[in-house]
């Protein structure tokens, strides 16, 4: 079959498409595509030894075009950056130098590119979406069987990994490149830093941060007569500013403007540029477009926020984790006429059709002619004006519990989400102290998480962000360690050693097996040891398994002094990227009580109660582990089990009445539960302890606790003595039977120092921990 005609009518099309690539993003146009980024890209090379064992690998850094090129002849690429650096330009560009050669070269494979966030549920799986992509360019149903079933082979560009929308789509494209790789098809693929996993790509290729020089030489070509002055201001906030040649170019784009001021944050950024647009389409609408009026002009830009919001939320999948990049006309329709309806406009159906038709004609959005789709023209930009919707939903989630529980649990726990709030947090109009609620509540749903976003702050603007940094106690090493670890930069060997990992085993094992094996892995991480069974590396078997229900002991790791750090955030990072969520217990628990709905005091006393018991048993078994720690150190265990079932309702010295209290959890105002921390050394201590829990009740605290951890070897003795002390106490009226803790446990109704009327109850629970 001859299909030479065929193929080069193919190409020819995809020339014409792809060509001028920069008309590809209305953020961009022509003056772009002038500079060079000199963009570059990293890649693991293993060194051969004349000994296996001792192979290692070791770093090789190439242009980005030349490095596609060099590798997706051979092997499988995944081409990795952050969010703006330029894969999907790259890609392009990558497409039209195979066309060209596929044109000259007969024997040249045949390119085929595909954006991947097309990628639905109801379309078929990749080959359908392939039919379809060869459909818009132009091709019919027998020119496609010609070019499909010829004899050269095809090189597959897939565009936009972290972009499917949907779990089942990525599973759909993980047995599409398996079948790829039986039959030795070539395949590059895009995605973003930690997300979306690698289906199993050995080859990546990561896209370099812009190096000091050739951000210095875009400046001096681009703005040669800026002042020295400013041009050393700028270069103060170019780490953040100008760390990918998508915001160097949004910047220089807001500093040739008159007056134009360097922005304070990438946020600030993206809202400038954004109105510099804006104002440029609204001029082409006053000067050309006559179907405008001026009720249409009011509202046409302030759509495009609960727009891009709805789109970030899951799609039709249902699933929390998803979300959608592409959305039919018809359901965009519907979101702008719910939006105006709620902001009874009236018309709001004919306006929201009006106003959806001026942002396509203006390209603030962009649509698909066949299939009627609509998109922004780039993720970042939907994640924009998804952060300034959010921004303004913001002070009603910080208000009461309800609002807090939807922030952590709609929100920050989803991966999805991280980076509209890294957007929010850098608009000039988020208070300050919503701020800093913010960071507060993400330290709670997850510290890596945490640590990220205070990145972000602007702290020395806000001594109390740097408090918030104090008073979670994250530890240095945490710090230093986060800024250098990610689950890519696990060596080639353990990544080989991961993907040939045989799950089957793991399925084959029975519940008590498999809980075995997990308590050795997590065992070898807490003692710092490389590997836990047979030498495997333990980030091989934890990172293989991936299972979200560990990531609450995979947290509690990170504060453990002798935890191996390094292979616990790597765990973690990959366990996370996984699931798609921070905090699996945030992600499974249900919301709270409506208000007057809400348990008694009593229950909840009892359930945090019921919650401390029970991490304590857990400490109690794994003595080597807690034996080194001190008083604080064992404290924290506790406030991070707290708050990972509290929603961050628990914090620790924290000041209450006369002092600092070691645990105090308040929710909604309100003190629900006071206790004290100590390592049991006799009974004076003891009186003292009463005493000083005492001083931190107000008239209001009646619910009281104290933590008792036994390092004697005789605990019998110790828990003979407690009740004894206890009941010689002043205040203390009655001793009340109690059997929910065992014999460790001890329970006591007492009177408030302030008055004799106000009783209170005091539990005390004990652990053996030498």
């Amino acid at each position: 079959m001859d299909n030479s005609a065929v193929i080069k009518n193919y190409l020819d099309r995809l020339l014409q498409k792809y060509q001028q690539w920069w008309k590809l993003y209305w953020l961009i146009d022509q003056e772009y595509e002038r500079f060079d980024f000199g963009v570059e890209v990293q890649t693991e090379e293993e060194i051969q030894e004349d000994i296996p064992t001792q192979r290692g690998s070791e770093k090789k850094t190439i242009s980005v075009l030349d490095g596609i090129d060099l590798y997706a002849r051979k092997e499988p690429v995944l081409l990795v950056g952050q969010p703006g650096s330029g894969k999907s330009t790259a890609l392009v560009r990558f497409l039209l130098k195979a066309v060209e050669q596929a044109l000259q070269d007969p024997q040249a494979p045949i390119p085929i590119f595909i954006e991947l966030r097309r990628c639905t549920l109801q379309s078929g799986g990749i080959s359908t979406l392939i039919q379809e992509t060869l459909e818009r360019l132009g091709l019919e149903g027998a020119d496609i069987k010609k070019l499909r079933f010829g004899n050269r082979p095809f090189l597959l560009l897939l565009d936009g990994l972290n972009e499917l929308p949907s779990g089942q789509a990525f599973t759909k494209l993980n047995n599409f490149r398996e079948d790829c790789a039986d039959l030795g098809i070539p395949i590059v693929v895009t995605t973003r830093v930690l997300n979306a996993g690698s289906l199993g790509i050995e080859r990546k290729l990561e896209i370099k941060p812009l190096s000091p020089l050739e951000i210095q030489r875009f400046f001096h070509i681009c703005l040669p007569f800026e002042s020295k002055q400013r041009l050393q201001k700028l270069s103060d906030r170019l780490r953040e500013l100008g760390r990918t040649p998508l915001m160097l170019w949004m910047l220089y784009v807001v500093l040739k403007e008159p007056q134009g001021e360097i922005p304070n944050s990438r946020g600030e950024l993206f809202r400038r540029f954004v109105w510099i647009y804006e104002r440029k389409r609204e001029k082409i609408y006053l000067d050309e477009d006559s179907k405008l009026d001026d009720e249409t002009r009011r509202w046409w830009t302030r759509l495009l926020k609960p727009l891009a919001y709805e789109m970030m939320r899951s799609g039709k999948s249902g699933e929390p984790t998803d979300f959608r990049l592409v959305i039919s006309k018809q359901d965009a329709e519907t979101i702008c006429k719910d939006f105006l309806k709620a902001e009874e406009v009236n018309n709001y159906s004919d306006l929201a059709i009006r106003c959806l038709d001026a942002l396509i004609r203006h390209h603030l959005i962009q649509i698909d002619p066949e299939k009627q789709e609509i998109e922004f023209c780039h993720q970042l930009l939907q994640e924009y004006y998804a952060a300034e919707y959010l921004l303004e939903k913001l002070p009603e989630l910080l208000k009461n519990e309800q609002g807090m529980w939807k922030l952590q649990h709609d929100y920050l726990n989803y991966l999805k989400w991280t980076e509209p709030i890294g957007l929010m947090m850098g608009l000039p109009d988020l208070a300050k102290q919503n701020l800093v609620k913010l960071i507060d509540s993400a330290l709670k749903v997850d510290l890596l998480l945490g640590i990220q976003l205070l990145k972000l702050a602007r702290s020395e603007d806000n001594p109390e962000i740097i408090q918030i940094s104090l008073d979670h106690k994250i530890p240095c090493k945490l710090k230093t360690k986060l800024e250098t670890i990610r689950s890519s930069n696990i060596s080639s060997t353990v990544k080989r050693q991961i993907r040939s990992f045989d799950k089957g085993i793991i399925d084959k094992l029975d519940k008590n097996e498999y809980e075995h094996k997990i308590n050795d892995a997590l065992r070898a991480l807490e003692e710092g040891r490389n590997h836990f069974i047979n030498s495997m590396d333990i980030n091989v078997f934890l990172s293989a398994v991936a299972d979200p229900k560990l990531l609450p002991k995979l947290s509690n790791l990170l504060l453990v002094e002798t935890a191996d750090v390094e292979s616990v955030i790597r765990i973690t990072s990959a366990t996370q990227t996984q699931c798609q969520f921070y905090n699996y217990t945030i992600a499974t628990q249900s919301p709270p009580p409506p208000p007057g709905q809400q348990t008694s005091l009593k229950e909840r006393y009892e359930d945090i109660l019921d919650t401390i018991y029970h991490t304590g048993r857990e400490i109690e078994r794994k003595p080597q582990t807690y034996q080194n720690m001190g008083e604080e150190a064992l404290r924290d265990i506790f406030l991070v089990a707290l708050n990972g079932k509290y929603r961050g309702c628990a914090t620790g010295e924290t000041f209450n009445k006369n002092g600092k209290t070691d645990i105090l959890l308040r929710d909604d105002g309100r003190n629900l539960f006071i206790a004290e921390c100590k390592i049991w050394g006799g009974a004076e201590l003891l009186r003292k302890t009463l005493d000083q829990l005492l001083g931190y009740a107000t008239w209001r605290d009646t619910q009281l606790a104290m933590l008792i951890f036994n390092r004697n070897k005789n605990f019998s003795a110790v828990l003979k003595q407690i009740p004894d002390v206890i009941r010689k106490c002043p205040h203390v009226a009655e001793r009340v039977p109690d059997e929910s803790y065992d014999e460790t446990g001890f329970r006591f109704i007492l009177h408030h120092p302030d008055d004799s009327e106000r009783k209170l109850l005091l539990t005390i629970l004990a652990f053996d921990v030498p």
